[in-house]
C-alpha cells in the first residue's frame, strides 16, 4: 500500500463535545505513517459504569432510592433518641434538664452547618465518597455517644453525629434528582420526606424500650449496629449518581485511552469542549447567519494554525523553551478573559452588530 493511500484512509480528527449520550466514533487502526512499527493497541476502557443515571434500569433506581431513604430514617432517628434517658442522665451527671437539652442543640448545629460544605463538595466530587465517609463517622460518633462517661464527651460525640447524619438527610434529595427526571420524582421525593418523619417519630418509642430493658448506652450501640450495616451496604452497592462527576471520569478514562493510542502510534480522537462552546455561542448569536459566522471563525482558526508552524520552531530556538512556553502561556491566560468580557459586555457588543441582532 502506498503512503498516500494509507494517509487518505486514516480516520480524520473529529472534535466532539462529550455528553452522556454522545456517540463515540471508533478510532481507526491505521498507524501513523511516521511510525513504522506501532506498539500494541491498548484496550478500550469499560464505559458502562459511566452510564447516565437517568437511563438506569428501574430496579437499580429503586434499590438506590430504598437505600437512601433507609439511611434518611436512621438520620431522623438520631435527633430525639436521647429523650427517654433524660431523667437518668441528668441525675447521673448532676445537670439540669435545660443543660441536658444542649445535646439536641449541639446535634442540630452540626446537622445544619455541615451540608453547607458537604453538599457543594458532593456536587463536585461525587455523592458516593461523601456517603461512605459520613457512614463511617456516623458509626464512630454513635459508639462515642454510647461509651462516653461525661456530659462534655456526649456533647462532642453528638456534634459529630449531627455532622455525619446530615448527609443522609439533606443530600438524598440530590440523589433522587440525579437519577429521576422531574416528571418521575414525585413518589421518590414523597418516600424521602416520609422516611425522615418516620425515623424522627419512631426514635422515642424504640429508645424508651431499649432504655427500660437494658441501659441508655444501648440506645446508641443498637443504633451504631444498624448504621454499620447500612454503611457496609452503601460501600458495596451504592453507586455514584452525580452525572457531571460520571462524565468527568468518563472523559479522564477516554483521554488516558487515546493518549495510550497516540503513544502506540495510532490515530486518536480529540474531545473539545471549547469548540462546541464557541460553535454554540456563534449559533445562538447569529441565528440565520450562524454558518457564515462559524465559517469566519474556522477561517481564523485554520489560518493561524497554518501560520504557527512556520514561526514556532524559530521562536523556540531564539527565545528558548522556558521563554517561548511562557509567552504562549501568557497569551493563553490573556485569552481566558474573553469569556468574561462576553459574559458582562456581550449584550452591548452584540447590539452594535446588525447581523447578531437578526433572529
Amino acid at each position: 500500500m502506498s503512503l498516500d493511500s494509507r494517509s487518505s484512509d486514516a480516520q480524520a480528527i473529529e472534535y466532539l463535545y462529550l455528553e452522556m449520550d454522545a456517540p463515540l466514533p471508533i478510532p481507526s487502526d491505521v498507524a501513523s505513517p511516521s511510525i513504522v512499527n506501532p506498539g500494541p493497541q491498548p484496550d478500550c476502557p469499560d464505559l458502562e459504569k459511566y452510564t447516565s443515571p437517568f437511563v438506569w434500569p428501574e430496579s437499580r433506581k429503586s434499590m438506590m432510592t430504598a437505600t437512601a431513604c433507609s439511611v434518611t430514617a436512621l438520620a431522623g432517628y438520631a435527633a430525639g433518641e436521647m429523650g427517654p434517658a433524660a431523667a437518668e442522665l441528668t441525675e447521673k451527671w448532676n445537670i439540669s434538664n435545660v443543660v441536658y437539652q444542649l445535646n439536641i442543640t449541639i446535634f442540630c448545629i452540626g446537622f445544619a452547618t455541615a451540608p453547607m460544605v458537604l453538599a457543594p463538595f458532593s456536587e463536585i466530587n461525587g455523592r458516593r465518597p461523601i456517603f461512605i465517609a459520613s457512614g463511617v463517622l456516623f458509626v464512630a460518633s454513635l459508639v462515642g455517644c454510647g461509651g462516653t462517661g461525661s456530659f462534655a464527651g456526649l456533647l462532642v460525640a453528638r456534634l459529630f453525629e449531627g455532622i455525619a447524619s446530615s448527609t443522609f438527610s439533606t443530600m438524598v434529595g440530590g440523589i433522587i434528582s440525579d437519577i429521576y427526571h422531574a416528571d418521575d420524582r414525585n413518589t421518590p421525593m414523597a418516600l424521602f420526606a416520609g422516611s425522615a418523619l418516620f425515623g424522627t417519630g419512631l426514635s422515642p418509642l424504640i429508645s424508651s424500650v431499649i432504655q427500660t430493658r437494658t441501659s441508655w448506652r444501648w440506645i446508641y450501640y443498637s443504633h451504631a449496629i444498624a448504621a454499620g450495616i447500612f454503611t457496609v451496604i452503601i460501600y458495596a452497592f451504592f453507586e455514584e449518581t452525580r452525572g457531571s462527576v460520571l462524565l468527568s471520569r468518563k472523559a479522564r478514562a477516554l483521554n488516558k485511552y487515546y493518549e495510550e493510542r497516540e503513544k502506540s502510534g495510532y490515530y486518536g480522537v480529540i474531545m473539545s469542549m471549547d469548540e462546541k462552546a464557541v460553535f454554540n455561542y456563534l449559533a445562538d448569536t447569529y441565528h440565520r447567519y450562524a454558518s457564515s459566522a462559524i465559517a469566519a471563525q474556522s477561517f481564523c482558526r485554520n489560518m493561524l494554525g497554518g501560520a504557527f508552524p512556520l514561526v514556532t520552531q524559530i521562536m523556540f530556538k531564539n527565545l528558548g523553551y522556558p521563554a517561548a512556553s511562557s509567552l504562549l502561556g501568557g497569551i493563553g491566560a490573556a485569552l481566558t478573559l474573553v469569556p468574561w468580557v462576553l459574559l458582562f459586555f456581550g449584550s452591548r457588543i452584540r447590539a452594535k452588530s446588525r447581523f447578531a441582532s437578526v433572529s
